[in-house]
């Protein structure tokens, strides 16, 4: 790399998590985790017929019906017919990402990294970039996937769905993240991801975007949601040798 490039590095990084670092997703009995969700959210205080409307609108995934969960919880304008007192509803999303993170730690253990998700973070490092995790996953499968490869020390924040924020491509968690780590005033802020939400992330939040596209139709699915042809990679490993950040 040379002294001009490093000049011009970054001074934060966010990384998404499944299919940007880790390949988790394959490895995650999801649809187990979805029929746990709606037990555990059954026995809850929800009213059962805000569930039934739920579950009837999002028939298959877990994150989806979180997170309309969620924003009918905690974003709905003053004057909703659902009468929980926060600390209840705090209280059941957490233990509905609690439910989900149970499914997400089982795989840890097989989940791979992808090339370069440990390269290019201890590169970044190496030249006093910081890094940090924004992702829909919970944080604490973060830490475990993050300590069984040797990356702890190199993430300083990890922001996830047991924020209770808002999921991507809110840009809720992105801005979070960017307040923890307190990058300097006027520091470029880029978020490294995969997904259309992830696009929408970082557009929302103003923020530049990598994309890490494995195939022509994940590339193809991000540039139809705004993301620079040029600015998608194969991995990690690809974007940090285009960037002359790994040798």
């Amino acid at each position: 790399m040379t002294a001009e490039t490093t000049s011009k590095l970054p001074a934060l990084w966010l990384f998404d998590f499944d299919r940007t670092l880790a390949i988790l997703e394959p490895v995650v009995d999801w649809p187990a985790s979805r029929r746990a969700l709606e037990a555990e959210l059954r026995s809850s205080k929800l009213p059962p017929s805000l569930l039934d409307e739920l579950i009837a609108a999002i028939p298959r995934g877990n994150l989806p019906l979180y997170e309309a969960l969620r924003a009918r919880l905690l974003d709905s304008p003053q004057g909703s017919s659902i009468k929980l007192a926060i600390d209840d509803a705090h209280a059941i999303l957490a233990r509905a990402s609690s439910v989900i993170e149970l499914h997400e730690i089982a795989g840890v253990d097989e989940a791979l990294p992808m090339a370069g998700a440990q390269e290019l973070p201890r590169a970044l490092v190496a030249r006093r970039a910081t890094c940090a995790v924004v992702t829909s996953n919970s944080s604490r499968t973060v830490e475990l996937w993050l300590a069984r490869h040797g990356l702890s020390a190199t993430f300083q924040v990890i922001v996830g769905r047991d924020s209770l924020l808002a999921l991507k491509p809110s840009p809720a968690m992105v801005k979070r993240a960017i307040e923890l780590c307190a990058p300097s005033d006027g520091a470029e802020v880029v978020f490294v991801g995969d997904s259309p939400a992830d696009v929408g992330a970082a557009v929302a939040a103003k923020v530049r975007f990598f994309g890490i596209a494995a195939d022509a139709d994940r590339r193809t699915r991000l540039i139809q949601c705004g993301a620079a042809s040029e600015s998608l990679f194969d991995s990690a490993l690809q974007l940090g040798t285009a960037l002359g950040i790994i040798p």
